[in-house]
């Protein structure tokens, strides 16, 4: 008898699922709530040129089997490590004052406190972590006390958690080779994974959402606002912003207090990325990537306002020169993100102090872009941001260990339940692997593991 399985989500871990389990004779059925497959795998074409709302970096690469197919497949990347600009609304850091040093000790000593789980002092917020580093560690000159803590907090561009909030013992996390950039934008593995689904036996199907799933305890029963599908297995990849969001009302079933309380206090990041297309490049163009500093006392909540977050620009001139790109990819941290991706027509004016400070001739004004491009993660209650991150107090094993060990055979997927590539596109496919193992296995037929 053939087996059924419902999907529900249609990102990496989805597909990744989807293409296991059809190649062993599964019916599967993705629904997705979108009207596009590859969740928060987004990438948009301008004519010859692409932007990933969504992931943009591989990471991990010295483990990350997609990295690997990448490169085997002929996938456009390059490693990420170039050169790197750091600037203030006053211009370019001088380089004497050495910051980056200062910083690496400032995570050396994080790693020592707080690495292997192995806790010298209680959890603290990222931001007090940094201050009581710089005043207290000697040869730090007045100036570093300052800007090094600033630089430490550019880690919310990468948890998307503030740093008055995020943890400094989950802010490390162990990185396994250098990131390297998908010059073709993230779709193009996205679609690599998706060619050897076995469409005969696979229904995707877009603009369903889901709004139940129950059982009668032989079969789940996933219901959309236009039917009900019949299962005996479902596996949700909804991201962890939308299960906190809808999981009192998705559920109509027994689940464990450990899990429903990794839906109710889970923590969803918030990375942004403005794109800003221009006519010329007039910014200092001789950096991959220019990291823009808040230049105020540390202790100083600033609060949301034009030059009050630090800012990563991404330079996508050097990124894509055969295209003649003037733009610049801009990531945000939170409270920026969620106001840009609210007020997309107020994003240029927000940046302009940054955009000032990095202009490569500060007596002209920086021209009007002739494009912009707001992410929307944030807006979209199923989603609720970029990826999973970690508040101070908490560890991934309150989040991801409830999610791995399921509700019977409605299984969880997607990057919020994985402890290896967490919040990462390898993560989601890993994650795959593993629920369409684990059907697998119960239906007693092999997996490919590919």
């Amino acid at each position: 008898m053939v087996k059924n399985v419902v999907i529900v989500g249609s990102g990496m871990a989805a597909i990744t699922a989807a293409r296991e389990l059809s190649r062993n004779g599964i019916k599967v059925t993705i629904l997705e709530a979108m009207d596009r497959l590859g969740g928060r795998i987004h990438t948009v074409k301008r004519g010859e040129r692409k932007y990933d709302l969504g992931a943009s970096w591989m990471h991990d690469t010295l483990v990350n089997p997609l990295f690997l197919t990448c490169a085997k497949e002929g996938i456009t990347m390059e490693y990420d490590d170039e050169s790197h600009g750091y600037f203030t609304k006053y211009g370019p850091i001088p380089r004497e004052l050495n910051i980056t040093a200062v910083a690496e000790d400032l995570d050396g000593m994080m790693e020592l406190d707080y690495g292997l789980g192995k806790y010298r002092q209680p959890d603290q917020t990222l931001k007090t972590y940094a201050i009581e580093f710089v005043n207290k560690w000697p040869l730090i000159s007045e100036r570093n006390k300052k800007l090094v803590p600033r630089l430490a907090q550019f880690h919310e561009l990468w948890t998307g958690v503030p740093w008055n909030e995020a943890g400094a013992a989950t802010t490390l996390l162990d990185f396994m080779g250098r990131n390297a950039f998908m010059i073709e934008g993230m779709s193009s593995i996205y679609e690599f994974v998706r060619k050897d689904v076995n469409w005969d036996h696979t229904d995707a199907i877009t603009n369903a959402v889901v709004q139940k799933i129950s059982t009668d305890g032989e079969t789940y029963l996933v219901s959309t606002d236009q039917r009900t599908y019949e299962a005996d297995y479902v596996i949700c990849t909804i991201p962890l912003g939308g299960l906190k969001n809808f999981h009192a009302q998705l559920f109509d079933l027994p689940l464990s207090e450990s899990l429903s309380k990794a839906m109710r206090e889970g923590v969803m990041g918030a990375l942004g990325k403005v794109v800003l297309e221009f006519d010329t490049c007039w910014w200092h163009n001789e950096f991959d990537q220019i990291k823009f500093i808040v230049d105020e006392d540390p202790e100083i909540d600033l609060g949301l306002g034009p030059g009050n977050q630090p800012l990563d620009f991404i330079n996508a001139f050097r990124k894509h020169p055969a295209h003649n790109q003037h733009a610049l990819i801009v990531l945000t941290a939170p409270p920026l993100t969620q106001f840009v991706e609210a007020n997309p027509d107020k994003a240029f004016s927000y940046l302009l102090p940054a955009l000032r400070a990095i202009r490569k001739n500060q007596n002209e004004e920086v021209p009007e872009p002739v494009f912009t491009m707001c992410t929307d993660w944030t807006l979209n209650p199923w989603i609720g941001g970029s990826y999973t991150g970690v508040k101070v107090g908490h560890t991934f094993d309150e989040t991801v260990q409830p999610f791995i060990e399921g509700a019977d055979r409605l299984r969880f997927a997607g990057e919020h339940t994985v402890y290896d590539g967490n919040g990462c596109v390898h993560g989601a496919y890993a994650s795959g692997l593993r629920e369409a193992g684990w059907i697998l296995d119960h239906l007693q037929a092999p997996a490919s593991g590919k």
